[in-house]
């Protein structure tokens, strides 16, 4: 099963490129970068740890305070970089918002990747909360876009937690893109494997753990509005987002639910669902600086 995720991984993910390294041979965040009216800033350090790098895209020629969305790779929890994201986050800079591509600890068979991994999203965005001068943020207005076990991600850093959605580590809109909603029907599929890597249970079944881990466990009428995106017949089942649209709706929250014909998971449809999840982030965190 693990060399099942690992080949639909590297099917729809292209390796990524080597990170930019200082004369030390370090790794090093690389020199500002233009290109087709984006700036871009790779490998800057979001908080402690080698995982805690992001990649900041902006639009070249803003004057003004943009909203930003954190940006969030898949890859079954153990695999994956931010540079699979490059196109989406271009797209997102091009549009006029400002993308913050990020990389976050991958999941080992000793290394449970959660909470971690959600701690580390919340410290990114409290992150560019704090720089956000530097890069023309507005701080009010920060959303989300997850494709896959990064979809998984967003919707935990969407739904677990509770206060303002313009501060801390809160986030004002959230976007999944084939994203396992509910994990603890997906312990019985092909997923297994990975699922229980991501939550540190390979020796005994963990159901309580699995469900903490579920984004539809903490859906709350604080939660932010939600474009939920899955194909019709894919890796991961329709089910997931159905539900997940059922509860976010039930509980009063703002939700769209938009399901592609076909098999294509995650990236493999980004050009299908992009331009829709700009308009969805875009006019969801306009409200948020009112």
């Amino acid at each position: 099963m693990v060399a099942t995720a690992l080949i639909v991984a590297a099917y729809l993910f292209p390796t990524p490129h080597a990170d930019v390294r200082q004369a030390t041979g370090k790794p090093g965040p690389a020199p500002s970068q233009t290109e087709n009216g984006v700036r871009v800033r790779k490998n800057l350090r979001y908080a402690d740890g080698k995982s805690a790098k992001v990649d900041v895209y902006r639009p070249a020629q803003s004057t003004r305070r943009v909203p930003g969305v954190l940006v969030v790779h898949g890859g079954a929890w153990t695999d994956g970089d931010k540079a699979r994201m490059s196109s989406v986050s271009s797209r997102i800079a091009r549009s006029g918002l400002i993308a913050y591509s990020v990389n976050y600890v991958l999941a080992r068979d000793s290394r449970p990747g959660f909470p971690a991994q959600l701690r580390q999203l919340r410290s990114a965005v409290r992150w560019a909360r704090r720089t956000s001068r530097r890069f023309g943020l507005d701080p009010r207005r920060i959303g989300a876009l997850g494709t896959s076990a990064g979809g998984h991600l967003v919707g935990l850093l969407a739904t677990k937690g509770r206060g303002a959605l313009t501060n801390g580590p809160r986030v004002g809109a959230a976007t999944t893109w084939s994203a396992p909603l509910d994990l603890v029907p997906l312990t019985e599929t092909r997923m297994a494997t990975s699922i229980n890597t991501l939550l540190g249970c390979l020796s005994d079944p963990c159901p309580d753990r699995a469900a903490a881990a579920s984004p539809i466990a903490h859906v709350s009428e604080d939660d932010p509005p939600m474009l939920v995106v899955n194909s019709r017949d894919e890796l991961i089942p329709v089910s997931q987002a159905r539900r997940m649209a059922d509860r976010l709706a039930g509980a009063g929250v703002s939700t769209e639910l938009r399901l592609l014909d076909g098999t294509a998971h995650a990236m493999a449809y980004a050009d299908r669902a992009i331009n829709r999840s700009i308009r969805f982030l875009r006019r969801a965190l306009r409200a948020r600086g009112r």
